[in-house]
């Protein structure tokens, strides 16, 4: 039997390798849709059993906004996650000669914040979240949370990466990874995340949305740095956020600079008062006070189309 699955899924094409494992493009002959394959190489069976809670929970995220979990093949040395797969990530989409309108926009996050209620309702953090992570179905327009860079699953694995980084000044660039990979990880990722101070939370998930929002209105990436070889230096980054969102005295007990924030509709060019006031909540430097992922969908930038 397990002979017979394995040649079910035929590797096409290597989508993605970076320190968690590879996800591949395959075609499943049983069903002659084109899937993705995630390959996550473990050591031993605690990493196996993990894995599979994991899995567990991923595959009742049944949400149209989630990418569907559809099979998981267990090996000595390896488990492997099958999902639906799309074509276009929001990065993608964004590069049409067109640009998007306010209507279109809203709706997006929309279905972001969507996808990502029933992650948290789940207690699932998704922790992964930059405009690779968010698949597009371009023919309806759907958008929906990649699974595969939830956090729960690649703590798992992170322990196979010598770098992980609340342990070091850098954000190391992936063995095989591509260079924007990880640059881009690190400019979505939330200060209190980059600093060590506490892992991926729910409110980390939403400072992520709000740099997803910023991107989508101005199509720069808001916190965006240049890494080099060594990888994306912690701190000029953090530095970086404070420079556009003030320096926040909770984070930083010796702030070497004081910054004041920056006027984020001069920074953005961006006009919306109700906009502007949910990207400010959502990129609150105190995770405490951060706008929440129900609370934000109730806001009045989404709730007046």
């Amino acid at each position: 039997m397990a002979e017979e699955v394995q040649q079910r899924y035929k590797l096409y094409s290597l989508e993605i390798n970076d320190r968690s494992g590879a996800v591949w493009r395959c075609l499943d002959t049983w069903t002659g849709k084109i899937v993705s394959m995630r390959k996550i190489y473990v050591d031993g069976m605690n990493d196996i059993a993990a894995v599979m809670r994991e899995a567990t929970l991923l595959m009742d995220l049944k949400h149209p906004n989630t990418v569907r979990l559809l099979d998981v093949l267990i090996h000595s040395n390896r488990v492997e996650l099958v999902s639906e797969h799309l074509d276009c990530d929001l990065l993608k989409y964004l590069e049409k000669p067109e640009r998007i309108t306010q209507s279109q926009i809203k709706e997006l996050l929309r279905q972001i914040l969507k996808g990502l209620a029933s992650c948290h309702s789940k207690n699932l953090v998704h922790g992964n979240l930059t405009p690779k992570s968010l698949l597009i179905d371009c023919k309806s327009g759907t958008v929906k949370l990649s699974v595969f860079g939830l956090t729960s699953i690649n703590n798992v694995v992170s322990h196979h990466s010598h770098h992980h980084h609340h342990h070091h000044q850098r954000l190391h660039p992936d063995p095989g990874g591509e260079y924007t990979t990880w640059e881009m990880n690190a400019a979505y990722m939330a200060p209190e995340v980059l600093l060590g101070r506490e892992g991926c939370s729910f409110a980390a998930d939403v400072w992520s949305v709000g740099c997803i929002l910023a991107l989508m209105l101005t199509r720069q990436h808001l916190f965006a740095m240049k890494g080099n070889e060594l990888g994306v230096h912690i701190p000029s980054q953090l530095d970086h956020m404070f420079r556009i969102r003030g320096s926040p005295e909770l984070l930083l007990e010796n702030a070497s600079s004081n910054y004041q924030p920056q006027d984020l509709a001069a920074t953005l060019n961006f006009g919306d008062s109700a906009g502007l006031d949910l990207i400010k909540r959502m990129l609150c430097l105190d995770p405490a006070q951060r706008i929440t992922v129900s609370d934000a969908l109730a806001h009045e930038y989404l709730t007046n189309a």
